[in-house]
């Protein structure tokens, strides 16, 4: 038994140098330290306890504790280690995320190391005797990084980092549970929807009953945007994230990696908005093919027209419209010959589904019904780099 465990601590990432005080500052922007105090933090032992986790299928250390916010309600806190992680995340007390800052080293990228077990077989669809053993070691990595996209460039020494931002007072299922006279579908499953809308795609039951759910959904969101109001992003929890969380990631990142001899801190920009977000802030692509793709996927959407004529290029690059138009193709995707009818009251339809549907159809959907989608799917990976050392 010995040997096998001596391995594996010899493994262990540089990350897992990063000290739990570095891990917590990296949380620590100007929102919040306004909305949360750090005074109240406390853990309920400082030893980390191993826990198998169900999702990943393979093991962690964890350490739990607790704080305060402004508004009296307690949260939880949660430092997570594994062989190649290293992070720190805050939730309210139903488990919903407040806010997230996590690493993983990628040194293992492109092989079977770099994925737990449940992912492997999932996604990878790799047999059990196929697994390494390492991989039941890594249960905080969360996704699927054994695919060819995943390799690092040459003479790099990369860190992916994950981050989530939601402020607890101002939740979005709160907003919509006050909407919801206006609303044709349950404000608590619009506001999981916004959160999740592609966990919404019934891949296995493409039934006219759930595609037609997915886009009455979606459109409960879009069609505020195309009257000139401001909707949430797909990915938020809340109306808002932390105030300056995003450039305090960042400072906090090059900080503490660069000394432990990473070169690069790699993200995948899941969302449209988050690829122009890291682009804005020095982030290159790692792979130019896909970044082409991404590029050529955007400028068909842009050229989308929307009910009041105008195309989607005239919409502020910062409204959430673009990302939500992003998304639907994937959805598209699960027959594309299909024109959803919406389970909605026709005054908050307006007319205007059909007329967008046909326009996105005409843009995104060949003759041949493959349709255009941003370039990132389980198993290849789009990525995204920041140089820490100038």
């Amino acid at each position: 038994m010995g040997k096998p465990e001596k391995r594996m601590q010899s493994e262990l990432s540089p990350i897992s140098q990063l000290t739990d005080s570095q891990l917590l500052k990296t949380l620590q922007c100007p929102g919040f330290l306004a909305t949360l105090n750090i005074d109240s933090l406390s853990f309920l032992s400082e030893r980390y306890g191993q826990q198998y986790i169900l999702h990943t299928g393979a093991m962690a250390k964890i350490k739990r504790g607790s704080i305060l916010g402004i508004n009296g309600n307690q949260y939880s806190v949660s430092l997570v280690r594994d062989l190649d992680n290293a992070g720190v995340s805050v939730t309210d007390l139903d488990g919903k995320e407040v806010i997230k800052v996590s690493y993983r080293d990628r040194r293992f990228d492109g092989t079977p190391e770099a994925t737990p077990p449940t992912l492997l077989q999932n996604i990878g669809h790799f047999r059990p005797e196929e697994i390494p053993v390492r991989s039941r070691s890594i249960g905080a990595t969360s996704w699927y990084y054994s695919g060819p996209t995943d390799v690092e460039l040459p003479a790099r020494k990369s860190v992916e980092f994950s981050i989530a931002s939601s402020n607890p007072l101002l939740q979005m299922e709160t907003l919509l549970r006050n909407k919801e006279a206006k609303l044709s579908v349950n404000p608590k499953m619009l506001a999981s929807f916004i959160d999740d809308p592609f966990a919404y795609i019934p891949i296995d039951q493409p039934s006219k009953e759930n595609i037609d759910k997915w886009w009455t959904l979606w459109w409960h969101v879009v069609q505020r945007g195309l009257r000139g109001k401001k909707i949430p992003y797909p990915g938020q929890t809340s109306q808002s994230g932390f105030t300056g969380f995003f450039s305090h990631v960042l400072n906090e990142s090059r900080e503490l990696l660069a000394p432990l001899g990473y070169t690069h801190l790699s993200g995948v920009p899941t969302w449209g908005y988050v690829w122009n977000l890291n682009l804005k802030n020095g982030f290159q692509p790692d792979n130019l093919e896909q970044h082409q793709e991404a590029l050529s996927f955007f400028e068909k959407t842009r050229s989308i027209t929307l009910p009041d004529g105008k195309k989607l290029e005239d919409v502020n690059y910062k409204s959430g419209l673009h990302s939500w138009i992003a998304v639907a193709p994937f959805m598209m995707q699960i027959n594309p010959r299909y024109e959803p009818e919406l389970n909605i009251d026709h005054k908050y339809v307006n007319g205007d589904f059909h007329a967008l549907f046909g326009s996105m159809k005409k843009q995104l959907v060949t003759e041949n019904y493959e349709v255009w989608t941003y370039p990132l799917a389980p198993g290849r990976n789009l990525w995204h780099s920041l140089q820490l050392q100038s």
